[in-house]
């Protein structure tokens, strides 16, 4: 019992020194990809460290869908999508994870009747997010981008979200 007890806890320290993501989790056996699938809403929104919540709420206001369909036949790509958004539109693209799953990187398409976006989230819209955090219920990211007011400043996103 003392062995079982003794492995045990060194497996535990183990695991809990090896964490992929920096606000967690430490451990867990579902996959990156299996915890990324779903329906995420955006809770908070910082550009800059600017709480943009209730603008992006009032003028996107989308969740984002990522889908395990294979978007590219050679598997690595899956389909994505915004959905439920203020102005009645989808918005398709496709998401990958990339770096040992570090990061995802997401595309949306041109779509000219989908007008409204913020930085990179909406129609013709790309970014590499760093992932922070990647539970089945909770997500976070961050990115500089370029897609801001002023021609060449990049700007950082942070995103966090909630799966529905």
């Amino acid at each position: 019992m003392k062995k079982a007890i003794l492995i045990l806890s060194i497996l535990f320290a183990l695991f809990a020194g090896c964490t992929k993501y920096p606000d967690g989790p430490s451990f867990t056996l579902r996959t990156a990809k299996s915890r990324m699938v779903g329906t995420w809403k955006i809770e908070k929104l910082l550009i800059d460290n600017a709480d943009s919540t209730d603008e992006y709420v009032s003028k996107v206001g989308c969740e984002v869908e990522f889908l395990k369909d294979i978007y590219n036949p050679d598997g690595a790509d899956f389909k994505l999508k915004l959905i439920n958004c203020n102005n009645g539109k989808t918005c398709e693209g496709f998401w990958e994870l990339n770096s040992k799953n570090k990061y995802i990187d997401w595309i949306f398409f041109k779509d000219t009747t989908f007008l409204t976006v913020i930085g990179p989230i909406g129609a013709n819209r790309d970014g590499e997010w760093t992932i922070l955090k990647l539970t089945n219920k909770e997500l976070k990211l961050f990115t500089y981008s370029p897609w801001s007011n002023t021609w060449g400043n990049s700007r950082r996103f942070d995103l966090e979200m909630k799966k529905q």
